[in-house]
């Protein structure tokens, strides 16, 4: 399953203007690669959003999140997990870290754990060996194969470790709020991955809090 629409796939490929063979196979290969990419999102907001709207599926009365889990895009239930809290609690951390876990190792392999910073600060705190912490105790630890990617209005800390991702909230949501399209929001994270292979790698003058 790719995304709901109100065509079949295949009317998608034909309106494609003339292109050679080898660069339809290569469209084709990135929507299945959309279709197979599994992402973990953990942000208040777009929680919110998800569990309040109803999906805009033709004839199919199911909400917004479903429809995203139906793409991959999986978000804890707000009944079990609201992100919304100002504080985390040591019962609600408990919980969360629990969810994070058993999606890592009970579920289908994940490709991506997109997690909003101020999360993680509830959760840990707001030091850079806190982000640190968490990204290599409560993730890496499970499966280390994710890429861990940060969301934030706030723009790039300056203490983010080097193999750690980082997206501005507004464009991720973009894809899943406004524009939905899962093949764009995983355009847009393969991005930020090869923006840090090709310009972040570090200096040797570059220091990292771990």
């Amino acid at each position: 399953y790719y995304e709901a629409g109100f065509r079949p796939p295949r009317m998608l490929f034909e309106s494609l203007p003339q292109l050679p063979d080898y660069a339809i196979d290569r469209i084709m290969l990135e929507f299945l690669e959309a279709a197979c990419t599994r992402i973990l999102l953990l942000d208040e907001r777009i929680q919110w959003e998800a569990f309040h709207r109803d999906s805009r599926i033709r004839n199919c009365p199911a909400k917004l999140w479903e429809e995203l889990a139906w793409m991959n895009v999986i978000l804890p239930d707000p009944e079990e997990i609201d992100l919304y809290r100002d504080h985390f609690g040591e019962e609600e951390s408990a919980t969360i870290y629990g969810w994070i876990e058993d999606q890592l190792l009970k579920g289908p392999k994940v490709d991506f754990v997109v997690i909003h910073l101020g999360i993680i600060e509830k959760l840990e705190g707001t030091l850079p060996d806190d982000l640190t912490t968490f990204c290599r105790g409560r993730i890496q630890a499970f499966d280390p194969r994710p890429e861990i990617v940060l969301i934030s209005g706030r723009g790039k800390p300056h203490f983010v470790p080097k193999d750690i991702l980082f997206l501005n909230y507004s464009n991720v949501a973009k894809f899943l709020l406004e524009e939905k399209s899962k093949y764009h929001l995983c355009q847009l994270l393969f991005s930020a991955r090869t923006r840090l292979a090709r310009h972040e790698e570090p200096s040797d003058h570059s220091v990292y809090p771990f």
